[in-house]
Formats: C-alpha cells, sequence, structure tokens
C-alpha cells in the first residue's frame, strides 16, 4: 500500500504479511502516522518499504514487530532520511 503525507495507518497483519511503500520523493516534513492499536504484528510483521530514502540512516526497509507500537514519520532529509520518533496521541481522548 503507498502512503500519503498526513495519512494514518493501521499496521493490520493478522492473516498475511502487509508492507506500506514510502512517497519516492517527499518533500521536508512530510509526516506519516503508523498504528498497531490491535497488536497484529505478533503474527506477522509489517515491513515499511523505503522506496529509495534512508530510514533513520539505514539504507533498509523498516520492520515494524513490536505489537501496540504507534509511530511517525517525519521525512528530514541529508543523512537521516525518515526520522522515526514515538506517536501516543492515538491514545489521548
Amino acid at each position: 500500500k503507498y502512503v500519503e503525507n498526513n495519512g494514518s495507518y493501521t499496521l493490520s497483519s493478522y492473516d498475511k504479511p502487509a508492507m506500506f511503500v514510502l512517497p519516492p520523493n517527499p518533500e521536508l516534513n512530510t509526516t506519516i502516522y503508523f498504528c498497531d492499536k490491535d497488536a497484529s504484528t505478533k503474527w506477522y510483521p509489517v515491513k515499511i518499504h523505503r522506496n529509495g530514502q534512508l530510514i533513520m540512516g539505514e539504507k533498509e526497509h523498516m520492520k515494524c514487530d513490536v505489537p501496540n507500537i504507534c509511530f511517525r514519520m517525519v521525512f528530514v532529509g541529508g543523512y537521516i532520511g525518515w526520522k522515526v520518533t514515538p506517536d501516543y496521541t492515538i491514545f489521548k481522548g
């Protein structure tokens, strides 16, 4: 599944592996939100495909296998690329 700027995505992978593809040419500060609020990644990890950009300075796709994780990815460019930080706003209310 291709993701969009400011999109929010649920990491649902109960019955099969899932993959999200980041934008190939993101603008600075492009932000994308991911959450596994149902703990489905304990059965099948989810892959975040970097689509040519770095993720936290690494030239590898990101594997999400921590149940109940919520995080955001912000494109900062340079030698970092996509910066990953926790995001617990989903639990506020």
